[in-house]
């Protein structure tokens, strides 16, 4: 099979793939809303769900001993989420309210960038990873502390035939995720051979954007119909996801990191990101257009800088 044909399969996979997990996510969601719970509460078993096809893939990495592209996956979709997705959606809705974030942004930066820094001596082992997995606890503890209160008393009697079907779809869409994940893992082998590109960075260029699919095209019809689906508690649950499976992937199989000049850069530029999310968040009451420019400007230079400095890695 040819690098291109590949490639295509790929995509096509990815699509299928994000098709399915944003059918559990709007079930699960269509769920946690009529029995109503906040936002920012929901947005943490929201960021799970679509964390799906990132956990599916780091289980048949694992299994097929290529780690280095679940890693690469799962800290690139930290700048997709926090600079392509946010900021795009801030240019296209420019009303993504802030208001339910703004004591969270903080803690949660400082969370996401946590794995970089402890991949910096070149290996995730368990001490990290019981790290990772301790600290996202935590902050479900302080986030369930800060908004429980605003669980709403009302609930929505939900019928229960309904209830079983959107359960029963729900279902069989994770195993098409659990599916097509293998598949993307099996052609994705083959691809690695072909093009003798480190694992670790395949994931980080590609896999990222393909396994956040299901938040692209939240953003996309949101930009569509002229609303704001995408809240900003469904993306920090989404995001925080990330780190919590890198400290599984850690804690269960001490997983090594290509600390080359690539990731050096990485590290420099997501910690620039993660700053200026910071920043905009906490100054008003919702992200602007403005500012949307701003965080697509530090995911795009994340994305030049790994395609130039690639090259020294490899050597």
């Amino acid at each position: 099979m040819s690098v291109l044909n590949s490639i295509i399969i790929l995509g096509l996979l990815f699509y299928g793939l994000s098709r399915s997990a944003d059918i559990v996510v709007v079930r699960v969601r269509g769920l946690g809303e009529r029995l109503g719970f906040s936002p920012m509460l929901l947005g943490v078993p929201l960021g799970i769900l679509t964390s799906m096809p990132e956990i599916a893939i780091a289980i048949n990495a694992a299994k097929e001993n290529i780690i280095g592209v679940s890693l690469g996956n799962l800290l690139g979709g930290i700048p997709v989420l926090m600079g392509f997705i946010l900021g795009a959606s801030a240019i296209a809705n420019r009303r993504i309210s802030t208001s339910d974030g703004r004591a969270e942004a903080p803690y949660l930066a400082a969370y996401l960038f946590l794995p970089v820094l402890l991949g910096l001596d070149g290996v995730i082992g368990a001490i990290d990873g019981l790290l990772l997995i301790a600290l996202y606890l935590v902050y479900l503890g302080w986030l369930y502390v800060r908004n429980g209160s605003a669980h709403a008393q009302h609930r929505t009697v939900l019928q229960r035939g309904r209830a079983k079907r959107q359960m029963l779809i729900a279902i069989a869409s994770v195993i098409a995720v659990v599916l097509f994940s293998n598949m993307i893992v099996d052609v994705t082998r083959n691809l690695l051979r072909d093009l003798a590109v480190p694992a670790f960075f395949v994931g980080l260029l590609l896999f990222s954007v393909g396994t956040n699919l299901p938040e692209i095209s939240v953003a996309f019809r949101s930009w569509r119909r002229g609303t704001a689906e995408l809240s900003l508690g469904h993306l920090f649950g989404s995001t925080a996801a990330n780190p919590l499976i890198i400290g599984i992937i850690g804690f269960l199989r001490p997983s090594p990191m290509p600390t080359g000049p690539a990731y050096f850069a990485f590290t420099i530029l997501l910690a620039g990101l993660l700053a200026t999310m910071v920043v905009f968040v906490r100054s008003g009451r919702r992200l602007t257009a403005r500012e949307g420019v701003f965080l697509l400007a530090w995911f795009a230079a994340i994305g030049v800088s790994q395609v130039m400095l690639l090259p020294l890695d490899m050597e």
